[in-house]
């Protein structure tokens, strides 16, 4: 898939995009969507999640839980 943009959000990640740019397992971002700790959008049955997230938890210094 291509990467989408939406205004006001930016570039949308898709979950192994997202997964390839923050170096985070896939299945720890699905949790973190699931639970809150990132925020996204379902669309199409497709989870995305908007670039400003990634920089948002890398400025938070985020640890990465899932290794």
């Amino acid at each position: 898939m291509a990467t989408a943009e939406l205004p006001g959000l930016g570039k949308l990640l898709s979950v192994p995009e997202f997964a390839e740019y923050s170096g985070m397992k896939q299945q720890t971002i699905r949790v973190w969507l699931c639970h809150g700790k990132l925020r996204g959008l379902k669309l199409g049955g497709r989870r995305l999640i908007s670039h400003h997230e990634l920089s948002r938890l890398l400025q938070e210094g985020w640890k990465n839980e899932s290794k």
